[in-house]
């Protein structure tokens, strides 16, 4: 029932009679009623307790007045509606008209309540109503039916009384299934403050919003939120509160945990995949990728796709008829320079496949560089059968020539020069110098020749045929020298070293048709283990450098495998033999030494040849000895899209002490140093790259790291690179291939530089 106010200004009739007969004409009154009555002083002392009150409450006079009303006589009221009720009327100065349930023993009845407020006091005349709430009950049998519904409605219903001033709701009324779901009975909350019950309700938020639908009387919804304290185990609930014409407002709210639970498991098995570093997706059998984890991010990124979008044809193609077959097969696909595994398990009855990936670059970059050495082992050994079989036929040829050349010359002697057989004989004479010189070309391929050999200096040689070299090559072609000094001997025979400049000089210049330069330079270098595991033709040692350089056409990866082999040229026919580089290639097979291109096109070529290094006084070449290289604990950044080289690079300096990030390509290296937040102290970039050259990224980076160093990284001798304009005289640089100790000690040099500035 509602609650009401009562106030009266008229003055009762009674009011006009003396005091004493007054009171002493009330109190009989009090005595004689049926209705319960008691009085209250302002501090809730029960001053006046009638015979009803006492047959409807239980309690005798003597036991409740002069005891306060909720500490000492009815302490199972305290916090009810009834003490709030009190409080209000005391404190407001109105009269009070409510009737309420309270459902503690032993006053489990309605109570129909009238409380007059006065100066000493409040006065509360009341009446046990349960009967005729009992009767109405009966009277009204359609509210059967809505009990029934209530009590078998699968949400939790409750309805709340508020007290005066809204900031207070009681209990009363709820259903089974609130009992069930705040595992509390209808006993144990009807008359109670929700606050009391529930302590945590203002900190779940349904408190106030009970308070802003009573205050509004707008109807809201509390979504799923969670409400737990020290007696109540964690509930979801969401809650739909409205208030009704009576003024009470109601609570339907849905319990959620077990929805809660489950999806918390469900996102416990979820994260599985998520957490899971490899790659893992799902598609359906119409080819649409409904997920794709973090670790698939790098494919999504590589294809373009997303979520909720078809996956590539080319890859569609590759994946259906697995997922068609129903039975799971590997598959590969190429994401950039990585290389993934994926697993395509199609799962028929759900219509989709999951799909499961690794990353095998590094497996396949091993296989490939295991492929490329044994490449290279062939090669070695088809360019000695090769070899073998052109200096046999050199020599047989030779046997041939030495009559063919002996007769023509001595009929040349005799027949005089008008004969008619002398033009012929001369002829043949010709041609057998030209066979000469072939089989000699033949013989240096195969390494047949006999070698007079000596110490030499490199240096003094290149310098000792430069005014050859320049009347040979055309006037279009410049020709520069970097000769180092001092310079390491080698042991050689100085006119197969001359045939080796001449024929580097040739085929330089057959490269560049419409002019350019051409750059020999020479430098003491020295090879490690690491270097003997990608250049396997080059055993470890100290070497000198011939280096011949140009700026021509250039060669592909293709052209440079086969570029030593004899009689294979590019030029058009009638105008090469094929044997200049077979030439030098022999020759230099033949000073036990190597020979390496490096190569793109429209980039030029260099052509770098490797003799041991000697004393001038021995034969012995000494043992390579490598000394540690003191580190600083510095920050390097290595920029190369060769991964085999990237690879030995970083472990190389990692080994040394130093904390190495690496990129395959320059976009990645601007990404990485703009999320780096420490100090990068050295950028190690290869010159020659996509997009952005070596130059062109140290640029973007030190805009933003003014004290980051450099050092460039180079198949191409560092002077070449200078005169196509990509680096000056004074920027730091170190050739491929290098020495462990060559980098370290470059990278060490490098480094203080930077410091010392």
């Amino acid at each position: 029932m509602g609650d009401t106010s009562e106030s009266s200004d008229a003055q009762s009739p009674e009011a006009k009679e003396g005091p004493k007969a007054l009171s002493s004409r009330l109190e009989n009154i009090l005595a004689s009623i049926g209705e319960g009555f008691f009085s209250l002083d302002n501090d809730l002392v029960i001053t006046y307790f009638n015979k009803a009150a006492e047959n409807l409450l239980g309690r005798k006079v003597k036991d409740v007045v002069g005891r306060h009303l909720t500490n000492e006589a009815f302490p199972e009221i305290k916090g009810s509606l009834f003490e709030q009720k009190f409080l209000d009327a005391l404190r407001t100065g109105r009269r009070m008209h409510f009737e309420t349930y309270f459902g503690m023993a032993p006053y489990q009845n309605w109570y129909d309540m009238r409380v007059s407020p006065n100066d000493e006091g409040i006065s509360v005349l009341f009446q046990v109503t349960t009967e005729r709430h009992l009767a109405i009950d009966a009277l009204k049998a359609g509210q059967a039916r809505f009990r029934e519904l209530f009590d078998n409605m699968g949400s939790g219903v409750a309805i709340y009384e508020a007290s005066t001033d809204g900031q207070s709701f009681f209990f009363r009324d709820i259903n089974r299934a609130g009992e069930t779901i705040l595992g509390k009975t209808k006993d144990d909350i009807i008359g109670q403050n929700v606050e009391d019950v529930f302590p945590s309700v203002e900190q779940m938020g349904v408190l106030g919003l009970l308070r802003r639908v009573w205050r509004t009387g707008r109807a809201e919804s509390l979504p799923v939120a969670i409400y737990q304290d020290d007696q109540t185990p964690n509930l979801w609930l969401e809650n739909y509160i409205f208030k009704i014409g009576s003024g009470e407002v109601i609570a339907i709210f849905k319990d959620f945990t077990a929805e809660k639970r489950a999806m918390e498991e469900i996102c416990s098995l979820a994260r599985f995949p998520a957490e899971n570093p490899n790659p893992v997706m799902r598609v359906t059998n119409d080819g649409v990728l409904t997920y794709a984890n973090e670790g698939a991010g790098v494919l999504l990124d590589c294809w373009g796709k997303a979520v909720g979008e078809s996956v590539p044809e080319h890859l569609w193609q590759q994946w259906r008829p697995v997922i068609e077959s129903g039975q799971a097969a590997e598959v590969e696909v190429s994401c950039g320079k990585r290389a993934f595994s994926l697993n395509v398990a199609p799962i028929a009855e759900a219509g989709y496949a999951n799909i499961y990936g690794r990353d095998i670059t590094d497996l396949l970059r091993a296989a490939k560089e295991h492929e490329r050495v044994q490449e290279q082992l062939r090669q070695s050994q088809k360019m000695e059968s090769i070899g073998r079989l052109a200096g046999g036929i050199a020599h047989d040829l030779n046997n041939l020539l030495t009559p063919i050349m002996g007769y023509s010359q001595l009929a040349l002697v005799s027949l005089p020069k008008e004969h008619p057989l002398y033009a012929d004989m001369d002829q043949i004479h010709q041609a057998g110098q030209r066979a000469q010189s072939l089989t000699q070309q033949l013989l240096a391929f195969g390494r047949k020749q006999l070698l007079e050999v000596s110490v030499l200096n490199l240096s003094d040689e290149v310098r000792q045929f430069e005014p050859m070299l320049r009347r040979v090559t055309r006037e279009d072609i410049e020709i520069e020298l970097h000769l180092a000094e001092p310079l390491g001997s080698v042991r050689a025979d100085p006119g197969q070293v001359h045939q080796v400049l001449m024929n580097l000089a040739m085929n330089a210049q057959d490269a560049m048709p419409g002019g350019g330069l051409l750059t020999i330079e020479t430098a003491d270098v020295a090879f490690d283990e690491s270097h003997a595991r990608t250049h396997p033709d080059i055993p470890p040692g100290p070497y000198v450098m011939l280096a011949v350089s140009d700026t021509g056409v250039g060669m592909d990866d293709r052209t440079q495998e086969k570029i030593f082999e004899p009689f294979y040229t590019t030029k058009p026919s009638g105008k090469g033999t094929g044997l200049g580089l077979a030439t030098v290639y022999g020759i230099v097979l033949q000073h036990k030494g190597g020979i390496w291109v490096y190569s793109e096109p429209g980039r030029g070529a260099t052509f770098k040849v490797y003799l041991p290094r000697v004393e001038a006084s021995a034969d012995a070449r000494p043992a390579l000895q490598a000394g540690p290289v003191e580190h600083k604990g510095e920050t390097i950044l290595v920029v190369e899209d060769e991964g085999i080289v990237r690879d030995l690079t970083c472990e190389v300096l990692q080994r040394h002490g130093y904390e190495v990030l690496e990129a395959g390509t320059s976009e990645q290296a601007v990404e990485i140093t703009d999320k780096f937040d420490g100090e990068i102290h050295l950028l190690v970039t290869d010159v020659v790259m996509p997009k952005l050259n070596g130059r062109e990224l140290y640029d973007r980076l030190h805009k933003d790291r003014p004290g980051l160093a450099v050092l460039y990284v180079s198949g191409y001798t560092d002077n070449v690179i200078a005169h196509h304009g990509i680096l000056d005289d004074e920027t730091d640089f170190i050739e491929k291939p290098f020495s462990i100790r060559g980098l370290t000690d470059k990278v060490r040099s490098v480094l203080d530089a930077a410091t010392d500035v």
